[in-house]
């Protein structure tokens, strides 16, 4: 709440209807909410610029991209200029990558069940 007061304040009243200024809302509860705001949230951009695309947005950008590339590679070659610039999060294009690994599906029932059950 220290870092991005605006950003929190106006998320909780947008998406949840909490008026900080009204009492009755404990600081678990605002917690909770403030934990669990969508992507796209003024919050959750702050924080991270990648989390104001929302997936929507994404492939939106995705679709301007692709056809960028179409209509720059149909152009003839002495016309065409520099690449058009790509939009979208950096993990879109490449600059952050997303961990991930292979696993068997037992392993991934296995992490389910610990994860379910705390």
């Amino acid at each position: 709440m220290d870092a991005y007061p605006q950003e929190l304040e106006c998320d909780l009243q947008r998406y949840y209807g909490i008026d900080l200024e009204r009492r009755g809302h404990t600081p678990s509860h605002v917690a909770l909410m403030a934990e669990n705001l969508p992507k796209g949230a003024l919050t959750v951009a702050a924080i991270d610029p990648d989390g104001a695309w929302t997936e929507e947005m994404c492939l939106l950008a995705e679709i301007r991209n692709l056809l960028c590339d179409l209509i720059w590679g149909m152009a003839e070659k002495r016309h065409r200029g520099a690449r058009p610039q790509r939009i979208g999060p950096s993990w879109m294009s490449g600059r952050k990558k997303l961990d991930s690994a292979a696993v068997t599906v037992d392993e991934l029932n296995r992490r389910l069940a610990a994860a379910r059950h705390g």
